[in-house]
């Protein structure tokens, strides 16, 4: 019975493997949810290790690589870290492979997009406020709660946006 169980949890785990790459945390999570006991889960998971079908530095450095070229680096960090990635691992691969150029220039293109949607709205609502308060303020907190430095928000609207205005 024991065998037939953990046949049902390394056939389980490798079905979600096929759809995506997990973490060890997040298969961990599912076949617990799944209702599968501890024992055989820890069992399926060392032998998925072993078998290298599952591998949290290589998520790590695919889920960046992925996304570098559109989160902001605090963002990224957050994501990887509720994957069950570990915080100190997780700094030394985006310090490695998340430039502070790359970090500029998305937030550079996200307060391209947003600076032109707040400019529409400023037209029809709120032309009794002054346009570069307004706008930049919408901007610059748009930014911010996406995870960019106060730092690259101010020198993003300062370099790119001041002439705008």
């Amino acid at each position: 019975m024991k065998d037939n169980r953990q046949k049902n949890t390394m056939t389980t785990a490798l079905q979600l493997l096929s759809k995506r790459q997990v973490t060890v945390f997040q298969l961990k999570k599912r076949l617990e949810q799944k209702g599968f006991d501890l024992e055989n889960i820890n069992q399926t998971i060392m032998k998925l290790v072993e078998w290298k079908y599952l591998n949290d530095t290589d998520y790590a450095l695919s889920y960046i690589k992925a996304k570098r070229v559109k989160y902001s680096k605090r963002r990224t960090m957050f994501e990887l870290q509720n994957a069950g990635i570990d915080r100190e691992q997780t700094r030394v691969f985006l310090d490695k492979h998340y430039t502070d150029e790359q970090e500029y220039e998305n937030c550079l293109q996200l307060a391209r997009k947003i600076w032109g949607n707040e400019y529409i709205k400023w037209e029809k609502k709120y032309q009794n406020i002054t346009k570069k308060s307004f706008i930049t303020k919408r901007v610059g907190g748009k930014l911010l709660m996406k995870g960019f430095s106060l730092t690259t928000v101010r020198n993003v609207l300062t370099n790119e946006f001041s002439r705008d205005i």
